[in-house]
């Protein structure tokens, strides 16, 4: 397992200062983020409780220890001076642990973020400066809320100061932002800062200090922000900390806002005066505004900050947002809504504070709240809490409740009765009335009048009208829905298609550019001999020696052949598959190899499989006897250790030994072999590798266009293939062994001479190994198969397998641009607006989307006692099309909102609908009385299963099902049922009349054809369309491939080769009828006995086709008939199949 990230201290070397600078600096930023209400809520935060003070303040005192050569303040008596006497006043020093940072420290606001970062940075560059600008701090000290021993305090001394108890007239930005900082480096586990950055470490040990002699509170404010005026760093007062610091003035017994402006502008140039939109802001805010507007947008700036809050100097200084200005109206009966109120502007701030707190960045651009944009949120505010206001005196609708169903909601960013607002405020018609044209209350009416007391029966007359109002007016919406969102999908039938088409260009372009990459990069690393055309061993040299000259001209450095070792491979685990003496000339050219170059090696496994049972000690024999005649190194062996067995029943072995090949030559090996060094030579094994299950292994075919497939049963590699095929998980634990800890550094390239790929194991191996080794070191891979075609399959295979790997970016080829998978929607067409609709919702997106009805509204109607027929029977028709939307989904969704989708675009699928969708049975007429049966029977097999049904073939070509037990049996719908035996596929030239017995592989129409793969029945368009996904140029053998352009996802198919399956021929038979043990007559094989042309005319069965995805596209398995109807049979009676 990984350690967890820490902070490494080195001890011996110090980091330099710029760099130990820069660090902090970022991850100091990176915290900030986390607060952008600046440094005092970051210490607010993660100081809140005593153990987190005193641990912090613990590490201020060893850290910064005072100096001997200075006197530090350590009484409680502090005597202050006056702000004239400065420059006289020598300065006092202090310890960091003696200033405070909560609220109470100072009259002035606390630092924003951003001047904090401002003021760090320049704390890491040039130190924490006090002693030419000394703290200014009052000479009345607070008393912190943690009553701590102070680590200065001696037993002999009296009064002593107290741990964070000394306030600031001037100064709290500076000492928070510093305290953050430290804060920040204390969590992150910095210690000996004095060797990391001496400068802040000398600043810090002392803090120069004044403290200035304040008689009231408003003369301290007056300080400060005379003070704000001056310095580089500082920046003067904005609108909201004068604001504060005046709250917290008149709280404290101060006079009323209007005098101390006055004071102030007494006391300062005309720049720096409070007039203008400052005072405009100030005037309004502190005299127009409710006392809680006012505390909530202070609290709201103290939160966020003032940069990242929704108020500014220009948008607070608007009349038009406070309580008195009316908005302009040509109507009088507007002119009492559009009156800002106490009310509208509690609702406007809440609106505004709202969207900014809860914003993120998924949501969208962050709106700009300039003047005009606040106004208009003004103007809103306060018509809503007008209408309100009206719609409470005409109905008997208490106000409370229009605060929670209405002004609440959209306070809190509901965009629909924002768009309500906007609708009616654009048209401002005089014969507007709130309770009928505006939706959000006219619910409220309709609820209010629903839930009227029964008082007599003409009142439940009008009840009973207005809900058949309602359910009209209900199904209106519906219908209504319905119809424009059928004409919004036939407006987007024509983009649709193109915007396909352009999808499936782009996916095929991006799929011919990694085919290409992954072309080039094979052709640069990868060449496949054979083994046809060549007498002997000594004629193959040459082009080894060529290939490995063609390799060193690739390499940007000159290397002679003598630094490029060969390591080779020969796969001796079944010499039965290979020809006479091809192990002799295998052996000739690991001998050259060695006696070439000795740096090279030789890996070569043993044999583990003999046709002989028992007698593979000989084959183990033989392949010593012809390695011995090499004059090799064969004392080194290690073993390829396998997991576990996948089937009990296989008996491939766990063990696989094999033996290194080494230059007799050399005497000391540690020395002269760089792969004696390697963790393969020195463990001796493996690592347990997965053993491959027989399904899973690779069988060679050929590639050629008229080829015939290899195999008609379930495709399982068996006998000496199994044995020799190591699997590629193998493949790769043994390279990766193999390399690690081998001594290449003298070496610029490795050539791989495999002399048995079969399947390629080692071939794709070395790839994944090439893209992902650290050294230095280039690869290069030769191969000599048998036989051409073999390897044509090999190419094909592996660079199937490379772009697989390289789309999924789980391997990196060289100069190859990574692959695009989704196309810029910017560049495709657009799309029609979605019409916006009264219930029906969507899922989905873009051109998939699906209509939808809630099923809340399906829930309350379909179960009520007088419309739930109506309505039924329009669900009916609805679902023909259309879904329900899922129970658990919440509240419906509205129809402009995003809806999660799957990769692939199309929507999440949903619950199925209330409606049972209608599966196809087989017809009742055809079931009869088994015992009615007269034709002869022929032959007689059980279907799969322990209770199952009869398959029986009679005179006359009738087939049955027959139930013979006592219960009654279902079939499914795709079930399959026999099969056709062994057999072989034959190629018919073109004027060639098929067998009578054949059954021809032709999948040739519209792509609505049956085939089974994998064992799931589907449709020949969706197989290939499922291929496409992954590769979007599959194909089916014997066929061309060609997609209908408008329709997505079908396909059309033309027969470019007509190939056969020919069952096995029937033996001759002494009767009619035979013991089923003796024919060998089973399900897979009854198929073969009677004519395929009897299966093709069944009402309820098909010949269905079992295919696989191979190399060369889609190819044939075996024929099966399958059920395509659901069949129910009772006991004792049969089902007749033909028509």
């Amino acid at each position: 397992m990984s350690e967890p990230d820490q902070v490494v201290v080195v001890e011996d070397e110090a980091m330099p200062e710029a760099t130990f600078a820069s660090t902090w600096l970022d991850k100091f930023r990176a915290r900030m983020a986390e607060y952008p209400a600046g440094p005092a809520a970051l210490l607010k935060k993660e100081l809140n409780t005593d153990a987190e003070v005193w641990d912090f303040m613990t590490w201020l005192w060893t850290e910064f220890p005072e100096r001997p050569d200075v006197m530090y303040q350590h009484s409680g008596e502090i005597h202050g001076t006056s702000e004239d006497m400065l420059a006289q006043t020598p300065p006092t020093a202090f310890h960091l642990c003696a200033f405070a940072w909560d609220d109470r420290c100072s009259m002035k606001p606390p630092p924003g973020r951003d001047h904090c970062l401002t003021m760090v940075e320049h704390y890491l560059k040039h130190g924490f400066i006090t002693s030419g600008d000394a703290i200014l701090a009052q000479h009345k000290l607070i008393q912190p809320d943690l009553k701590m021993i102070a680590p200065w305090q001696k037993p002999s001394t009296g009064e002593c100061l107290l741990p964070f108890s000394v306030p600031f007239v001037k100064g709290r930005a500076r000492i928070t932002s510093l305290f953050a900082l430290l804060y920040v480096m204390f969590d992150g586990g910095v210690t000996k800062i004095a060797d990391e950055h001496k400068i802040l470490w000398e600043s810090c040990c002392v803090i120069w200090t004044h403290h200035l002699l304040q008689h009231t509170k408003e003369e301290e404010v007056l300080t400060n922000l005379r003070i704000s005026l001056k310095g580089s760093l500082r920046k003067a007062c904005n609108v909201i900390q004068i604001a504060q610091m005046i709250r917290k003035l008149l709280r404290d017994g101060g006079s009323d806002y209007g005098s101390f402006a006055r004071k102030w502008n007494t006391q300062t140039v005309a720049a720096h005066q409070i007039k203008g939109r400052k005072a405009t802001s100030l005037k309004l805010l502190f005299e127009s505004a409710p006392q809680d507007v006012l505390d909530d947008i202070l609290t709201h700036v103290g939160i966020m900050g003032w940069s990242e809050s929704c108020w500014t100097e220009e948008n607070l200084a608007s009349k038009r947002l406070f309580p008195g200005h009316g908005f302009h109206s040509r109507s009088r009966k507007w002119a009492p809504r559009l009156k800002v109120t106490d009310d509208s502007l509690r609702l406007m701030v809440k609106k505004l504070q709202h969207t900014v707190e809860n914003w993120r960045p998924e949501l969208g651009k962050r709106p700009i709240y300039d003047v005009n944009f606040v106004e208009g949120v003004a103007e809103k505010a306060a018509a809503l809490c007008g209408m309100a206001r009206e719609f409470c005196k005409e109905h008997p609708v208490a106000y409370d409740q229009v605060e929670i169903k209405v002004l609440k909601p959209w306070a809190e960013g509901d965009e629909r009765i924002d768009m309500e607002v906007d609708a009616a405020l654009l048209e401002k018609q005089e014969t507007f009335e709130v309770g009928l044209h505006m939706p959000c209350f006219k619910s409220m009416l309709d609820d209010a009048i629903f839930k009227a007391p029964v008082t007599s029966d003409q009142e439940k007359d009008l009840r009973d009208a207005l809900k058949r109002d309602e359910f009209d007016n209900l199904m209106k919406k519906l219908e209504y829905d319905q119809k424009v969102f059928e004409i919004w999908q036939s407006k987007c039938a024509g983009v649709t298609v193109s915007r396909n088409h352009a999808r499936q260009e782009h996916v095929v372009k991006q799929h011919r550019k990694v085919q290409e990459g992954v072309n080039n990069y094979l052709d640069g690393c990868v060449r496949l001999l054979t083994w046809e055309g060549v007498r002997s061993a000594d004629a193959l040299i040459p082009q080894i020696l060529q290939y490995r000259q063609d390799c060193i001209k690739k390499l940007k450095v000159k290397v002679t052949a003598h630094e490029v070792p060969t390591v080779t491979l020969s796969n001796w685990t079944a010499p039965c598959l290979m020809p006479n003496n091809r192990q002799t000339e295998h052996a000739s050219i690991l001998s050259w190899a060695m006696h070439d170059n000795s740096n090279s090696c030789g890996l070569i496994f043993s044999p583990i499989f003999s046709h002989q049972k028992g007698k593979t000690f000989l084959e183990e024999n033989t392949a010593l006897k012809i390695l011995s005649g090499g004059g090799h190194n064969l004392d080194h062996q290690f073993s390829l250790l396998f997991q576990e067995r996948c089937d009990q029943r296989d008996g491939r072995p766990l063990l696989y030994p094999a033996r290194f090949a080494f230059p007799g030559h050399i005497v000391d090996l540690n020395k002269g072999a760089p792969f004696f060094q390697s963790e393969l030579r020195k463990t001796g094994r493996t690592e347990a590798c997965k053993q491959l299950a027989a399904r899973d292994l690779k069988e060679i075919e050929d590639v050629a266009d008229d080829s015939l497939p290899s195999q008609t049963g379930t495709g399982y590699v068996n006998g000496a293939s199994k044995y020799c095929q190591i699997g590629l998980p193998a493949a790769e634990e043994i390279l990766k062994k193999l390399f690690e800890g081998a001594a290449l550094d003298n070496f610029q390239a490795v050539l791989l001479l495999d002399l048995n790929p079969r399947v390629g194991d080692f071939a794709q191996a070395f790839c994944r190994l090439r893209s992902h080794l650290g050294s230095p070191t280039s690869l290069f891979y030769l191969a000599v198969g048998d036989k051409g075609k073999d390897l044509d399959w090999m190419r094909l295979s592996l660079a199937e397998e490379l772009v697989e790997k390289a789309k999924a970016g789980q391997i990196l080829i060289p100069g190859m641009q990574p692959f695009q998978k989704e196309l810029n929607p910017d560049v495709l067409d657009a799309l029609p607006t979605l019409p916006i609709m009264n219930l029906l919702v969507t899922s989905g997106e873009a051109e998939y989307r699906k209509l939808q009805v809630p099923h809340a509204l399906v829930k309350k109607w379909r179960a009520d006692e007088e419309f739930g027929d109506e309505f039924a029977k329009w669900l009916d028709g609805f679902l023909e099309t259309y879904a329900v939307t899922p129970e658990d989904a919440g509240p419906a969704p509205t129809t402009n909102s995003p809806s999660k989708t799957l990769p692939g675009g199309v929507a999440d699928a949903v619950e199925p609908s209330p409606k049972k969708l209608k599966v196809e049975e087989v017809n009742s007429c055809h079931v009869v009385e088994k015992d009615s049966i007269q034709e002869a029977l022929l032959f007689d097999t059980k279907l799969a299963g322990k209770d199952s049904l009869n398959f029986q073939i009679r005179a006359g070509r009738k087939v049955y099902l027959v139930n013979l037990t006592t219960a009654e049996l279902v079939l499914k719908s795709g079930v399959s049922l026999v099969g056709f035996g062994r057999g072989a596929f034959k190629l018919y030239k073109a004027a060639e009349e098929f067998n009578e017995k054949a059954i021809p592989y032709n999948l040739e129409g519209g792509g609505d054809n049956l085939v089974c793969l994998n064992g799931q029945l589907m449709t020949i368009s969706t197989c290939v369309h499922q291929q496409r996904a992954k590769n979007p140029e599959a194909q089916i053998s014997y066929h061309t491939t060609a997609s209908v352009p408008e329709q997505d996802g079908k396909y059309t198919f033309k027969l470019t080769h007509r190939v056969a399956f020919m069952p096995a021929g029937k033996k001759e038979k002494s009767s009619e009828m035979e013991d089923e043990k003796e024919s060998g007559l089973m399900v897979s094989n009854i198929g073969a006995k009677e004519l395929p042309s009897t299966f093709a005319g069944l009402h309820c069965c098909q010949i269905v086709w079992h295919v696989r995805w191979t190399v060369r596209g889609l190819q044939p398995v075996k024929p099966m008939l399958h059920l395509t109807k659901r069949l129910t049979l009772p006991a004792g009676q049969a089902c007749k199949l033909n028509a």
